[in-house]
């Protein structure tokens, strides 16, 4: 069902801003980005372009440097809005530049905010430098999704997160595995805005005691990462959905369709969806209406090239690079995110003119790396446990695919009892018809737990043939 500015300035107005909230039009001014005609969006990214690319010309050493002795004129790109002469910013040049990459000074206005690091779940750790802008799009873009998410700012707001992401005890420090944590406001968005409470657990807590927390805590909206989110739908099965459950918000990385299947299916919710960067921010936010991920062209400009760095034609898939056009700290220009997407040009079903793109797919180089038929096996696989019957997958609690260089590929199961003979005959029928003419092996094995990755993520599909911890 289309939106439109009307009903989402309504929207809006159920956000009742603080006494002492003075920018509140900036608010009032997303909403209406949210239609602008195209020639006043294009207007806008140009003025922001010029703004970032002038000023990593003038004041970033690395983009100094690079572009002089490349001849690049950036008042050119900034004005038709076309990067593709610029050189794709790759992570291992991001580590490499290090402080080159970093402002030597920041314009009157702009001012120093520490700095955020990725995970290094696919490789090593990067870090970037942010201003206190940068940082500030965080809360004021969260808020906007969770408008067109139709969270009620006034209900419980509960994540389950790391501990260290958390809200801290009362005496400062970390919420402890089990326990969890309860606050007044919303964190990060309660200071703009009236909200309800804030409960939180650590997500590295036992599935039993999610259950316990959640069942407890009661909240209205869950955020969690999304593998989080398929373990608790995993373990929920059995139970009826939960009544005071309104909504759930994936993020990190992206939910397979499956995955949003089952967590509707069992836990009663529609999950939505964001896609950012530690690097970066929040880059966009999955809509309700069209199921696409529309960007917030406020923050950043989203390209999706072929292996050249060019534009792939609407309808084609490509890497997804980015350019931050809110902090000046350190601009990252042309960043290669690592990950895939298609390139859409139509307009959204939903009415919003925001750019946007659809069919995310986490980590090309890994995928790229994988052996013919890889894929088709592990979603074959994947959705023999979406569809497998109470009674067949009763008990599971988690379960990770791993795939060998000598052709085996194994379902590791964490579950509350023996896998029964039934359960391995289903899925491993489910991988044969899928593998049939691949040299692959399946074989399934009970697991007492199952450890997140590099940087806390839990990756529910491994292989020994992605690039190394530590690769570009």
């Amino acid at each position: 069902m289309p939106t439109s500015l009307t009903a989402e300035q309504s929207e809006q107005s159920r956000w009742r801003l603080r006494a002492h909230v003075r920018h509140g039009q900036y608010y009032d001014a997303l909403v209406r980005n949210e239609f602008a005609a195209s020639t006043e969006q294009h207007a806008r990214l140009a003025t922001n372009l010029e703004r970032v690319l002038g000023f990593a010309a003038a004041c970033v050493p690395y983009y100094r440097a690079q572009w002089r002795s490349s001849g690049i004129s950036w008042p050119r790109m900034a004005a038709s809005g076309d990067l593709s002469a610029l050189p794709v910013l790759t992570k291992s040049e991001l580590r490499a530049a290090g402080d080159a990459l970093a402002a030597r000074v920041l314009p009157a206005g702009e001012h120093w905010a520490g700095q955020t690091s990725t995970s290094g779940t696919t490789g090593q750790p990067v870090h970037v430098r942010q201003s206190r802008r940068s940082l500030r799009m965080f809360s004021i873009l969260k808020q906007r999704e969770l408008r067109w998410f139709r969270y009620d700012p006034l209900l419980t707001l509960g994540a389950m997160r790391r501990a260290r992401e958390l809200p801290p005890d009362p005496t400062g420090a970390p919420v402890a595995p089990g326990i969890g944590c309860r606050v007044d406001v919303w964190p990060l968005i309660g200071s703009d805005f009236e909200t309800g409470g804030f409960v939180g657990f650590d997500y590295l807590s036992s599935i039993e005691q999610q259950i316990d927390w959640l069942t407890t805590a009661r909240p209205a909206y869950l955020v969690a990462k999304a593998a989080t989110l398929e373990h608790l739908a995993l373990a929920w099965e059995s139970r009826p959905a939960p009544s005071f459950l309104r909504g759930v918000e994936s993020i990190t990385s992206q939910l397979w369709p499956d995955a949003r299947r089952r967590i509707r299916s069992v836990l009663g919710v529609d999950a939505d969806e964001n896609y950012g960067l530690n690097e970066v921010g929040i880059v966009a936010s999955r809509c309700p209406e069209g199921g696409r991920f529309h960007v917030h062209a406020e923050h950043c400009l989203i390209e999706i090239v072929d292996a050249d760095g060019h534009a792939v034609e609407p309808g084609k898939s490509g890497r997804v690079l980015v350019t931050a056009l809110s902090n000046l700290a350190m601009p990252l220009i042309r960043y290669d995110t690592g990950d895939l997407a298609l390139r859409v040009e139509a307009a959204c079903p939903c009415g919003r003119t925001l750019p946007s793109f659809t069919d995310l797919v986490g980590r090309y180089r890994n995928f790229s790396a994988l052996p013919e038929g890889t894929l088709r096996c592990v979603m074959a696989v994947r959705e023999a446990l979406e569809h497998a019957p109470i009674e067949v997958a009763r008990g599971m609690r988690q379960y990770q695919l791993h795939q060998a260089r000598n052709g085996v590929i194994e379902l590791r199961v964490v579950a509350r009892e023996c896998l029964t003979a039934r359960f391995r005959e289903y899925v491993g029928a489910a991988f044969d018809s899928a593998a049939l003419g691949l040299p692959f092996t399946f074989r399934i094995e009970r697991w007492p737990e199952i450890a997140p990755g590099p940087g806390g993520k839990f990756q529910d599909f491994v292989s020994d043939y992605f690039p190394p911890h530590g690769a570009a």
